[in-house]
């Protein structure tokens, strides 16, 4: 017979392109739960409504893509 150990593992997803991102070896999940170069959007919505805030976990591309985006809408109008 023979006994193989499987080391601990998690795997985090992108919520935008789906891509994975294996952690090993680990005995615990990343800081804030967030791969390297990684990066979290978070929308809140109104104070104490859980319901209207928002959350993703989006790889490298994604992340910079969506900071950009949000960058580009929301440069405010000059005065």
């Amino acid at each position: 017979m023979t006994v193989r150990e499987v080391p601990k593992s998690f795997i985090y997803t992108c919520d935008w392109c789906a891509n994975d991102h294996r952690q090993e070896n680990s005995d615990g999940h990343y800081t804030e739960s967030c791969p390297p170069n990684w990066g979290w959007i978070k929308l809140y919505g109104r104070p104490g409504d859980i319901a209207t805030s928002l959350g993703y976990l989006l790889c490298t591309d994604c992340y910079s893509q969506a900071r950009t985006a949000i960058n580009t809408a929301m440069i405010r109008p000059k005065k």
